[in-house]
């Protein structure tokens, strides 16, 4: 099997600074009016995220920018936002309202070897591949799909919907752009 990647742009910053005094900064992201409810979830959904933390401190002018570039999507219950695997991970999921359910398959190398201990059955016939395990819940407050965003990675895990739904998106390349700001920034301070 073959791995194959989706060619991607890299996204360069130059512009070093504060994140909320660059006017080049926002004139190249998209942004869509929000609620100063909306806002303020959105920013707090994104300071409680761990990962973003871990990888860069992001500031609440950040944070408000990153919102800003927010839509807002409904999904109907049992739907799959992210499918493990996806090389096409373009989107960070903030949940506004009802749950996603996180699954994630065997490794594929012993998914896919029909002589592997674990899909031998006692006769010594193989049997179908295990099916992908429940690893976790994420709430309203929640956040999901950075990782692959971050790392330009294949999708680790599948999420689906446990419920009708409402998340905000951020699109990967104001995502990028946000991160690496927020990153130049902090090593000018």
């Amino acid at each position: 099997m073959m791995l194959t990647f989706v060619k991607r742009q890299n996204v360069i910053g130059t512009v070093r600074g504060s994140v909320a005094e660059d006017k080049s900064l926002k004139k190249s992201m998209s942004f869509k009016p929000k609620s100063e409810k909306d806002s303020a979830f959105l920013v707090s959904a994104l300071k409680k995220n761990q990962n973003l933390q871990t990888l860069t401190k992001i500031d609440e002018a950040a944070c408000k920018l990153l919102a800003d570039a927010a839509w807002k999507k409904d999904i109907p219950a049992g739907e799959k936002v992210i499918e493990q695997g996806d090389v096409k991970a373009d989107y960070f999921y903030l949940v506004e309202k009802g749950s996603f359910e996180i699954f994630v398959a065997p490794p594929a190398e012993e998914a896919d070897d029909e002589t592997s201990p674990s899909n031998l059955l006692a006769n010594g016939e193989s049997r179908t591949a295990p099916e992908p395990q429940k690893v976790g819940v994420v709430e309203a407050g929640g956040s999901f799909g950075e990782l692959a965003l971050m790392y330009n990675a294949p999708r680790a895990a599948t999420v689906k919907a446990k419920a009708k739904s409402v998340v905000w998106v951020i699109d990967r390349a104001n995502f990028k752009r946000m991160l690496m700001q927020a990153h130049w920034a902090q090593s000018e301070a």
